[in-house]
């Protein structure tokens, strides 16, 4: 094995492959290998129930990028223009937060890739020293489980040699055993249940018939899909609600080669797969939108460059949008880079290899920098390279061209000028353009005289039929819901007696002198007279004389109650172009009368319902809406000046999907009246003061509700 080496050694591979290249005004810079690879000499693991170490050795310092997956958890090292050697075997790891290293070449044979299989979440060092790449794997301290074995002792370094099989290594390296293999599951064929389940935390259950392959990704901030090849449904599935603040609901789609699965997320998650038998559990954690930041950024980028399929071209539009809410201005593979007095053509052309893009360098590009990044994008290496040095770049497809911002700048003007001296050479046309639906035309012909060179013709040709087109329409239908419940109840008495000494014949009376009592009492007059409302249905008793006591009481006691309830529905309906004004209107305008100097005049008010709206169809299917609702009628008749106009009206701008309903608005009204009458200080006094009183309590409720449904009609 060679000796540490400084980094400055890592300019051995930029001069190798600059040898090849003779002077000319401009680099193409390649991800072409111009020799034979260097090799991987050594690869030891130390490993401990805490933390793993591993260390691989080179030939020379290796440019390295790393980076972590999930689902499951990986560490995935790249060393660009670097082979295996004889490390070609998986490697497996007896204990620690590394369980499995996987080497395999990548990127067409041009970078050696080692994908690390790790325990959970752990946190990772890596870096370079000399020829040495030095990996540092670590449980953090809140989950580390402690583990003493038999024996203690330090551990020593675990040789990986190309058997793995439990047979003595040639070289006498401890080797690890491979834990014994499972038997492999079915693949699923068939999805027979989707479903959420809260029982650890808000889970998403997919249940199906052998082992599933998920692919999870981001769509957006917004959007979590879930892919599931080579299955399909057992039953139609539309959508699922999940009755969370996190998430909304989950949209299915069946696709001929997949089943896909879109959760509509209300706040950022986090997501954990976990599949046991034909059970796949996705279980979903509300999270900070830093902690996925990133995640959502490469998916967003890997899944637009991927371009998938929609999943469904009409009915799902909002799910198929590319847009990402979040910024995704840097979204290249990390990479980690420890230069000192480098060239920068040199630093550029490593770039160019772990992008796997075609860089072309001006003439004008040169100079040495020192620089230390790790763990960063490689198009933001290369930004921050090109500001440091006044440089800039312009990108055509897979190629990127590198020059000072000066050389950038004069090529623009240059090439600005060169097209305006085509443009002004050019013989102009005449031609008449002739629509179908509308933009700003002649309106005796519905035509359009365009006077310009071909290409500007062309243009306005093309803009012209991509404006001309049919003006979608929204029926809208509103419905308004009055619901009004009332109750009246009155509690009342009426009383009066009299007292006849037979001895004296003298007699006492409490009541007002008449003739005719049932009960030898004058009637109709009580010395208490405080009855239930006679406006209300009810019942009454009467009590007399039921003995030959000389004391004679005519007592009557009565009750009503009553009960409604009214209910009115309106439902106004219009159908609109689409950014166009509707209006609807139905109802009365009712006159009443004004006296003046002038004499009687007769004046009309409207008691209408009327529905106001302009609707504008979203690009991605949801129909914004400009509402106006008036709901005005009559109400109680005024004397001598006509009746009251009751004025119920809502305004609002709301954002409704395609045939979906929405209540924009809503007044409830109590109105509790409780009257007592009766004798004064004597219906004060505790339970005898019933005798003098009479008791009525009246309840209404109002209740308006108005309900909208936009649906486009096509």
């Amino acid at each position: 094995m060679k000796g540490p080496l400084s980094y400055r050694m890592g300019l051995f591979i930029a001069c190798i492959l600059m040898a090849s290249c003779s002077p000319k005004t401009a680099q193409v810079l390649e991800p072409t290998p111009t020799k034979e690879k260097t090799q991987i000499q050594e690869i030891q693991v130390l490993p401990t129930a805490e933390k793993t170490g591993v260390f691989i050795v080179g030939e020379e310092p290796m440019v390295y990028t790393s980076f972590q997956l999930s689902n499951p958890d990986r560490l995935v090292i790249d060393i660009v223009g670097v082979g295996l050697g004889k490390f070609t075997e998986n490697i497996q790891i007896p204990e620690g937060p590394v369980r499995l290293i996987t080497p395999k070449m990548a990127e067409e044979g041009r970078v050696a890739r080692l994908e690390m299989e790790l325990s959970g979440a752990v946190q990772t060092n890596v870096k370079s020293e000399g020829v040495t790449l030095s990996i540092e794997v670590v449980v953090p301290p809140e989950v580390v489980v402690e583990k003493t074995e038999e024996g203690g002792g330090e551990k020593e370094p675990v040789k990986a040699t190309e058997k793995m099989d439990g047979e003595a290594a040639a070289d006498g390296a401890a080797v690890m055993e491979a834990p014994a293999a499972k038997e492999p599951s079915k693949p699923a064929e068939v999805v027979s249940d989707i479903r959420f389940d809260r029982k650890e935390g808000l889970q998403l259950v997919v249940v199906s018939d052998g082992e599933l392959a998920p692919h999870p990704f981001y769509l957006d901030m917004h959007r979590l899909v879930i892919d599931l090849p080579a299955v399909r449904l057992a039953k139609k599935v539309e959508a699922i609600s999940a009755d969370d603040r996190a998430v909304k609901q989950v949209r299915v789609g069946e696709h001929p080669d997949k089943v896909r699965l879109v959760l509509d997320l209300l706040s950022p998650v986090e997501y954990f797969l976990r599949q046991v038998g034909g059970e796949l559990r996705v279980s979903l954690k509300e999270v900070a939108l830093e902690r996925i930041e990133d995640r959502i950024r490469t998916d967003v980028a890997t899944e637009k460059k991927a371009k998938p399929p929609s999943i469904s071209p009409v009915k799902d539009a909002i799910a198929e949008r590319e847009e990402s809410i979040i910024p995704s201005k840097y979204v290249g593979r990390k990479i980690s880079l420890d230069f000192q007095d480098a060239e920068i053509t040199d630093i550029i052309r490593l770039i160019a290899e772990v992008s796997g893009l075609n860089i072309v360098l001006g003439d004008e590009v040169k100079g040495k920098m020192t620089l230390k990044l790790v763990n960063v994008p490689w198009d933001q290496a290369l930004e921050t390279i090109l500001k440091i040095n006044i440089l800039g770049q312009q990108r055509d497809g897979e190629i990127i061209v590198v020059s000072t911002l000066a050389s950038i700048t004069q090529r623009q003007e240059e090439e600005a000028k060169a097209k305006e001296t085509g443009i002004r050479a050019e013989d102009r046309e005449t031609r008449v353009v002739y629509l179908n639906y509308g933009i700003t035309v002649d309106a005796r012909t519905n035509t359009m005289v365009v006077k310009d060179i071909a290409a500007s013709i062309e243009e306005v040709v093309k803009m012209a039929k991509t404006l001309d087109t049919r003006t979608p329409q929204v029926s809208i239908e509103a419905r308004i819901v009055e619901v009004s419940p009332k109750f009246t109840q009155s509690l009342g008495v009426q009383w009066g007696a009299n007292y006849r000494d037979f001895a004296s014949n003298n007699l006492i009376r409490i009541s007002t002198p008449a003739a005719g009592s049932p009960f030898g009492n004058p009637s109709p007059g009580f010395a208490v007279n405080v009855p239930a409302s006679n406006t209300l249905g009810g019942v009454g008793f009467t009590f007399g004389r039921f003995t030959d006591s000389p004391l004679t009481l005519d007592l009557r006691l009565s009750a009503g109650e009553t009960q409604g309830l009214t209910k009115i529905v309106s439902t106004p309906k219009i159908t609109v172009l689409d950014n166009l004004q509707a209006k609807i209107s139905q109802g009365e305008s009712i006159p009443f009368q004004t006296t003046s100097s002038q004499g009687t005049q007769t004046t009309f008010i409207d008691a209408t319902l009327n529905l106001e709206v302009t609707p504008h169809i979203s690009s991605d299917g949801g129909i914004v809406m400009k509402v106006s609702i008036k709901k005005n009628s009559a109400g109680e008749q005024r004397s001598g000046a006509g009746p009251s106009i009751l004025k119920k009206e809502a305004v609002t701008n709301v954002l409704v999907l395609d045939g979906e309903t929405i209540a924009i608005g809503g007044i409830q009204e109590t109105t509790d009246v409780e009257t007592i009458s009766g004798i004064p200080f004597l219906m004060n006094l505790p339970i005898i003061g019933n005798l003098f009183k009479n008791k009525e309590k009246r309840k209404e409720n109002t209740e308006l509700l108005v309900f909208i449904t936009p649906k486009i009609v096509r």
